[in-house]
């Protein structure tokens, strides 16, 4: 059974395009083929086969070596092409990965006649977020790194008050105490968040104060004894 082994050396977490990048999410396709330039600036690449790369597109460049029994990868670089052509693209290197240095002399590894891999990937870089409403009042704000919010995210109703405020962790999701307002700044919402599931106490307010239900959580889920409210308005007891 052939045994399949990526050895991936990264010895840069991200690199500077503008501000610091990130990779988000899964690879989006994977091109093969020859390094016919060895540049390390602009490294051109004759492709296996047809490819569908435009202009733009960014990802990790790799060398390519295969005994049979052994598949390897060695990430030589972010690059991102900015030529493409039937049966070929050329890169701008924006980072290079993996350097080797012999003696105080780096020791490229952009060989031509090379085989390499090119993994296309979707980058992203905080920045800030700042939606309104209508009227011009603000609606949300705070900063978004791949299409999750990172650090504290407000968001607020229409007339200008605050409808809630919390934080997440470094994988985006809310963690720690939250707390949710009416549009009169009266609480409606209070409970906590433990990786992004809500778990511990919540209470729901009406506008005038009164609860409209309570009970606990765990793992996101409702647990226990619960005081909750039916349709016509009765409060009611449950048991989840």
């Amino acid at each position: 059974m052939r045994i399949l082994l990526m050895i991936c050396l990264l010895f840069s977490a991200g690199f500077t395009f503008g501000q610091k990048l990130v990779q988000c999410g899964e690879t989006l396709s994977i091109s093969t083929g020859i390094l016919t330039d060895s540049s390390s600036v602009n490294p051109r690449m004759t492709v296996n086969g047809t490819h569908n790369l435009k202009e733009g597109a960014t990802g990790q460049l790799s060398l390519l070596s295969d005994d049979g029994n052994i598949k390897m990868t060695f990430s030589i670089g972010v690059v991102r092409v900015i030529k493409s052509e039937p049966g070929a693209v050329t890169f701008e290197v924006l980072e290079k990965l993996g350097v080797i240095t012999v003696n105080g002399v780096e020791r490229s590894n952009f060989k031509e006649g090379a085989d390499v891999q090119f993994s296309e990937h979707m980058y992203d870089s905080p920045h800030q977020i700042e939606t309104k409403w209508p009227n011009g009042n603000i609606k949300e704000s705070g900063y978004k790194l791949c299409n999750q919010v990172m650090g504290e995210w407000h968001e607020y109703h229409e007339n200008g008050n605050l409808k809630t405020s919390y934080k997440t962790n470094k994988e985006g999701k809310i963690d720690g105490s939250y707390i949710e307002y009416h549009d009169n700044k009266t609480r409606a919402v209070e409970g906590a968040y433990r990786y992004g599931e809500k778990y511990g106490m919540w209470t729901e307010f009406k506008k005038d104060g009164e609860i409209l239900s309570q009970g606990y959580y765990s793992n996101g889920v409702k647990t226990g004894k619960w005081i909750e409210h039916d349709a016509t308005g009765k409060k009611v007891k449950k048991k989840y």
